[in-house]
């Protein structure tokens, strides 16, 4: 009993105790538009933060093409783009094969807007980044790449009127 005790006396400097653990989520810690690389759907070529346009506000989605709410998402983006999107770049990106987001490309037309750029996230980066519980998860960076507001669950077409007033 006597050499248990000294035994996690000894060793007790060297182990990690959960309150010490740093939970924040990484866009928390560093709220600037992250390095980023997606598949886009002809599996030939990559989308990166770089290929952006410079000065634009950006709204990266999360999705997955079988969610009823993503897919509400996407009707809502792809009706109200002209009116409140047309000037925002837009990154949909889901970690389901390409075979899914082709079609959830083709139903909503996303392909006709050369402000959104749909992709695989072949490397699961996003989800962990951003700590998401739900989907469609919605994160508004300004013109400077500077973190503005995350939803979780998606917003309705008033509330992206809103949000992108005077981003």
């Amino acid at each position: 009993m006597k050499k248990t005790i000294i035994l996690l006396a000894l060793l007790l400097p060297f182990l990690k105790g959960n309150a010490q653990k740093d939970s924040t989520a990484p866009y928390l810690k560093n709220p600037t538009l992250p390095a980023f690389k997606i598949l886009l759907p002809d599996s030939a070529h990559w989308f990166t933060q770089a290929n952006l346009k410079k000065g634009k506000a950006v709204m990266i989605m999360v999705f997955n093409p079988d969610c009823s709410h993503c897919q509400n998402q996407a009707e809502v983006i792809a009706q109200n783009h002209k009116e409140l999107l047309s000037e925002i770049e837009i990154v949909m990106c889901s970690y389901q094969d390409l075979q899914k987001m082709r079609g959830f490309i083709d139903k909503y037309k996303l392909g006709q807007f050369s402000n959104i750029h749909v992709g695989r996230d072949v490397n699961y980066f996003f989800t962990p980044f951003y700590n998401m519980h739900l989907f469609p998860f919605l994160a508004i960076y300004d013109k400077k790449g500077k973190l503005y507001k995350v939803f979780e669950g998606g917003i309705e077409a008033d509330k992206i009127k809103e949000t992108f007033q005077g981003l």
